[in-house]
């Protein structure tokens, strides 16, 4: 049920299964476990929600949350639920039927995010964000009860941890367009609460380097695109990389962490380095990583990301040899080739039109949200 029937539907890769059942489900779940060798733990003690993941530590796992049904029907259960695209369900019991009490599938051929309920939000806070990374991934329009509801919700954020208000803003950095996410997530309050101080930066200077952040990571780091590359630009940049290009792609295709995607940290990296009153980017980035609960070793990473050099210092630096590059990426690792990239991000005199035109997301932003 959930978000795996919307991407059925939808035709999409399915990696994350929601089943509700009658009765214990512990028990339904170990056994789960047992079947696909895979891993079991309690996700929520005291709703007894249960998760099981299968081939872990790869970007093939495929993950199960089991729970009990919340209501008398299985109608009750969708209708507590955030959208009416996520409250369709299959009834395996019964030839595999749908059930779909509120249109959600519907709403999903009409591109339109619908709440399932008028207190849907106020349930749980974290659905506000949430409704920013479905709109945006999925091109949905929001509709007036749930942009309104968005409006009103600033006053509801601290019934959520700090700890899933992260891995939802790492969802949303994953999805691509941070410019556009940066954007909405300012616009209903939600970076006052995450970062709890005022920005550096005004608010239009960041979403124009997040914007160039993710069109180098497209330019150097992802498969060939004839058109992108007829481009002079772009087409100079692929051929100087050369064959290292491939090997920057499988660089930030890799995995920090099972949560978080390479190309959302760099993103959140630029964000959150921005936030606060601190003197530095390496202080205000440690800050702010320490209120989200993030690991002792992401927050080591991104400290050292706002030690590297700026490319200017890199690429004018007179006798840089060889060994002097190499010695640099040995002692900064992972960061150096992070630190270049954001660099070249956030110099003022790189220009970039290649890229789209900053109104178009703008625009994207004023009529869909």
């Amino acid at each position: 049920m959930g978000g795996a029937v919307r991407d059925i539907l939808l035709g999409r890769p399915v990696k994350d299964f929601d089943f509700v059942i009658e009765g214990l489900v512990r028990p339904v779940g170990k056994k789960l476990a047992d079947l696909l060798h895979g891993k079991y733990y309690v996700l929520d003690d005291e709703r007894d929600m249960v998760r099981v993941i299968f081939s872990p530590g790869t970007r093939n796992f495929h993950c199960i949350d089991l729970a009990q049904i919340n209501g008398a029907t299985i109608e009750e259960d969708l209708f507590g639920r955030d959208f009416t695209i996520n409250a369709i369900a299959i009834d395996f019991m019964e030839k595999n039927s749908i059930i779909d009490p509120m249109g959600g599938a519907n709403d999903l051929k009409e591109k339109r995010l619908r709440m399932c309920n008028l207190e849907s939000l106020n349930n749980d806070p974290l659905r506000g964000m949430r409704s920013i990374r479905m709109a945006i991934e999925l091109e949905l329009e929001m509709d007036p009860p749930l942009i309104n509801a968005l409006h009103e919700l600033s006053s509801q954020l601290d019934k959520s941890s700090m700890e899933r208000y992260r891995d939802e803003l790492f969802k949303i950095l994953s999805v691509g367009k941070p410019n556009i996410s940066v954007q909405l997530l300012d616009k209903y309050r939600f970076l006052d609460h995450l970062f709890a101080e005022k920005k550096q930066l005004e608010l239009p200077v960041l979403a124009e380097q997040l914007r160039k952040t993710e069109m180098l990571l497209k330019t150097v780091a992802a498969p060939f695109d004839e058109a992108q590359s007829s481009n002079l630009i772009a087409g100079l940049t692929v051929l100087k990389l050369g064959k290292y290009r491939d090997a920057l792609t499988k660089f930030y295709e890799k995995d920090d962490s099972n949560l978080q995607e390479r190309k959302a940290i760099v993103f959140y990296t630029l964000i959150a380095s921005q936030f606060g009153q601190a003197s530095t980017a390496e202080k205000r980035l440690d800050q702010n990583s320490r209120r989200l609960v993030l690991s002792t070793a992401l927050i080591s990473l991104g400290k050292k990301r706002c030690l590297v050099p700026g490319v200017d210092y890199l690429a004018k630096a007179e006798n840089l040899a060889n060994f002097d590059m190499y010695k640099f990426l040995e002692n900064m690792k992972a960061a150096g080739i992070d630190g270049i990239l954001l660099s070249l991000a956030v110099d003022p005199a790189i220009d970039s039109p290649a890229f789209e035109p900053s109104f178009l997301a703008k625009n994207w932003i004023n009529v869909r949200c």
